[in-house]
């Protein structure tokens, strides 16, 4: 059983509990003691200048937007930089490809007519040294023409149109890779298929395979093949060679190739003529 309190535990007790009650106004209406409690609070006056703050918000029609909570602000954030990055990614890998869509290689000082030697002259570097076309690129006026003097055996010669656009690397990337040590008449490379495309990804030239195809001349869309049939008499150190001579009667820019499958696909003999 508990003990009961003694008068004098009793007496305590009520001295304590009239102290509080006059503390807190105990019988006083209960708004009178919240007041009370806030008026002893040391933050009572930050309550009344917020609440005056509020009082004259109101009044002037404004409305209180909550405070986001750092989560929220966090989370938009993210979602910023998320959309910012994305941009970026787009802007960084569609930038290139506008950029070459919209260059024009032709835009360059223009000649009347022009020459170009089919191969190095004479004396010629080895092999394959001396399967190119000098200069590789020549700018003529509309109406003008470009003749091209064989220069060394075995050559014959293709023109096809191409994209504005177009670049040697273009060409270049859909023959054989690797330079002579892997394209070479040994490990027969210029007997495959290769699908050349210009700077659009426009087919230009399918060289078919060897030998259904001994040559590379390709005639849809080609302007004109020379030496398809027999390869084309080219200079020597002592006599001259055949020279071929095309008008170019619209403007534009062309891809000039070599047909012998061994100096275009193993050796990249081609260039480019622009007519403007």
């Amino acid at each position: 059983m508990y003990a009961l309190p003694t008068e004098r535990v009793l007496s305590g007790w009520r001295a304590e509990k009239a102290r509080r009650a006059d503390t807190i106004g105990v019988g006083r209406p209960l708004i009178w003691r919240i007041a009370a409690r806030r008026a002893r609070s040391p933050l009572a006056s930050d309550f009344e200048t917020v609440a005056s703050h509020c009082r004259d918000d109101a009044a002037r029609g404004i409305v209180p937007t909550p405070k986001l909570t750092r989560q929220v602000q966090e989370d938009r954030m993210n979602k910023r930089l998320l959309g910012v990055t994305l941009t970026l990614w787009v802007v960084a890998l569609t930038g290139p490809m506008e950029s070459s869509q919209i260059q024009d290689l032709t835009d360059k000082v223009a000649v009347q007519d022009a020459v170009v030697d089919f191969g190095a002259p004479h004396p010629q570097p080895a092999s394959p040294g001396h399967h190119i076309l000098s200069p590789e690129e020549v700018t003529i006026v509309k109406g003008g023409t470009v003749t091209f003097v064989m220069n060394g055996t075995g050559h014959g010669l293709a023109i096809h149109p191409v994209s504005k656009n177009t670049t040697r690397q273009h060409i270049a990337e859909d023959l054989c890779q690797g330079g002579p040590a892997l394209c070479n008449t040994t490990a027969q490379t210029a007997r495959r298929q290769y699908l050349i495309t210009d700077g659009e990804g426009s087919l230009i030239i399918d060289t078919g395979v060897f030998p259904a195809q001994p040559v590379v001349d390709h005639t849809p869309g080609q302007l004109i093949s020379a030496g398809a049939g027999v390869l084309l008499t080219g200079s020597t150190p002592t006599t001259a060679g055949t020279q071929v001579r095309h008008r170019f009667a619209e403007d534009g820019r062309y891809l000039v190739i070599c047909i012998n499958r061994v100096h275009s696909i193993n050796d990249w003999m081609f260039g480019f003529v622009n007519v403007v």
